[in-house]
């Protein structure tokens, strides 16, 4: 099956790790993407840099709107993805050369959805991003899939993560809230009968 990504980033006031992020998205071993960058009102340097990287690689969308939070930023990048499968990415994090073709392998395996594990950063961190190699996918059903996130096994986050597009037809983001993420994972499990756990860390977070 022909899968094209669309990834969508948003972005607030983080010029000192967008670059970072986009150039690990434009690495892709995986190359059928769309990079959606969504710039959420910053008012430092994160534009400037957006519109930089538009200029560098075709494949890039920039869209510049008031500042409406992390939901608003996602819902917004949703509307303008062609993609068939999206996965989010933080702005200030950033995702291992391996990232999305690890992820399409748990969809080709039999995954409804595929999710990757991850690497802490620590903003003051000298750690150097070391690529990680593919180390097995484990195809479960969505109770065992839930219980691995109650387990911590995996992130309930929304990133590191490939979804249909039509799961977000008629789910968006919830604003206003704390744990936005939670909410829309869970709907979207509930959804899959397969969940692909990707056994290498290539998405690295960046804790502030």
């Amino acid at each position: 099956m022909k899968i094209k990504i669309s990834v969508v980033i948003p972005f607030y006031n983080v010029e000192i790790f967008a670059e970072r992020c986009i150039k690990s998205v434009i690495k892709q071993t995986y190359k059928d993407i769309e990079i959606i960058l969504v710039d959420d009102g910053s008012t430092d340097a994160t534009g400037y840099i957006l519109d930089k990287y538009r200029n560098i690689d075709s494949r890039i969308k920039v869209h510049h709107k008031v500042n409406g939070g992390l939901s608003d930023a996602r819902n917004f990048g949703v509307k303008q993805s062609n993609g068939n499968y999206i996965t989010f990415i933080d702005g200030d994090d950033y995702v291992s050369k391996y990232y999305i073709e690890s992820l399409v392998d748990g969809i080709n395996l039999g995954g409804d959805i595929s999710c990757s594990q991850f690497h802490i950063v620590y903003e003051d961190s000298k750690l150097v991003e070391a690529e990680s190699k593919k180390k097995g996918i484990q195809i479960v059903d969505e109770v065992t899939a839930i219980k691995c996130i109650l387990n911590r096994k995996f992130q309930h986050n929304a990133w590191g993560k490939l979804f249909p597009r039509k799961y977000f037809n008629d789910l968006e983001f919830p604003k206003g809230i704390y744990y936005e993420d939670m909410a829309v994972i869970y709907e979207i499990l509930s959804c899959a009968k397969k969940v692909a756990l990707i056994k290498s860390k290539d998405y690295y977070y960046v804790q502030r």
